[in-house]
């Protein structure tokens, strides 16, 4: 009896082991991950548009020779006694920028013009003297004189290229872009300052360094060319309307020259009231005739592999294509599509 009681235990203990067993199974299987199942990819799209486009021509034009000059006094130590020009004033060549102090050179200049105008009045003299009066030899008076004035000509010219040392002239047609702050009406009589208190500058005669940039020049001629790879038909005396920021700059096409589908074209400014030597770039916009009917998609969604042009175009079904096309022109940023696409369907990026 108790050996039965014995086989009794182990079978109950058996039957609970196995049933515990089952059970942590059953619990495992719950904890096994979940599988989602198939969705749609989700692309950033382009639909292909099919009706009326308006090409735009965007012309950069650069200007010929253009420039900027900077003028510094010749020496240390000059005093500016006149100012003539403010910051965008126009100006054209030899115009007298600044004027320094000569000292007494102008008085000797003036001073040996006269002796050259009074000897050249005794040469004449002289020698129709000699035309008309044989009896006497004024080839003495005659050869003194001629030295005379050869001296004050050497003379002359040598105070001349002096004095060009204390003048800035432009050396071109162009306009004044900078100036030395203290050259600049609202700095008449400045008050500065130092360790020994402030005391007033007269800007009519301020003295200053030969490596100090006292006013700079833009040059331009006015002049501009642009290249264009487009069928527009330019015409010599055609006139466009520039713009650089906000400003407006007529213009007027004086040459085109064609090559194939290139086409270099000049314009020069047709206004005199504007300014034009200050600007080396512009731009023109020209509307061209509209399109009409045609299928076209934003030119970023296409790429081009061996010179052959492709999208992806993206299925109902999520999934991506690569497809071949032909393209046409570009207009305003969109591509015109000759074929492999159609109105209604819609590409995504590379």
């Amino acid at each position: 009896m108790i050996k039965n009681k014995k086989v009794t235990a182990v079978c109950m203990i058996m039957a609970m082991l196995l049933l515990g067993g089952c059970s942590a199974k059953q619990e495992e299987e719950i904890m096994l991950p979940k599988i989602e199942h198939y969705s749609k990819n989700i692309f950033e799209t382009c639909e292909v548009v099919k009706g009326d486009i308006v090409p735009v021509l965007e012309m950069n034009l650069i200007g010929e020779e253009y420039g900027t000059k900077s003028y510094f006094p010749k020496f240390d130590g000059m005093t500016i006694t006149a100012v003539n020009v403010s910051v965008g004033d126009k100006v054209k060549k030899g115009d007298v920028l600044i004027e320094f102090d000569a000292g007494d050179m102008e008085e000797q200049l003036n001073q040996y013009n006269l002796q050259l105008e009074q000897d050249n009045i005794l040469l004449e003299h002289y020698e129709n003297l000699a035309k008309i009066d044989s009896a006497n030899d004024y080839s003495d008076n005659i050869a003194a004189l001629k030295e005379d004035i050869r001296i004050c000509n050497l003379y002359i010219a040598e105070l001349n290229e002096k004095l060009s040392y204390f003048v800035i002239k432009a050396e071109g047609e162009g306009t004044i872009n900078y100036m030395y702050d203290m050259l600049t009406s609202e700095h008449d009589n400045m008050i500065m300052y130092s360790d020994s208190g402030a005391f007033a500058v007269d800007t009519s005669s301020l003295t200053v360094d030969s490596l100090l940039d006292l006013i700079s020049v833009s040059y331009g001629t006015g002049i501009y060319t642009s290249e264009v790879f487009d069928d527009y038909n330019f015409n010599v005396g055609d006139k466009f309307t520039a713009t650089y920021g906000v400003g407006e700059y007529p213009l007027e096409v004086i040459d085109v020259e064609k090559n194939g589908n290139k086409q270099i074209i000049k314009f020069k400014g047709c206004d005199e009231n504007v300014n034009y030597s200050n600007r080396d770039k512009l731009n023109i916009n020209i509307e061209k005739p509209a399109l009409k009917n045609v299928v076209y998609i934003a030119e970023d969604y296409i790429f081009n592999v061996d010179d052959k042009d492709y999208v992806y175009v993206v299925g109902e079904d999520g999934y991506r294509e690569l497809r071949e096309i032909k393209i046409g022109i570009t207009a305003d940023g969109y591509v015109i599509i000759e074929s492999g696409l159609e109105p209604g369907e819609k590409v995504t990026l590379k």
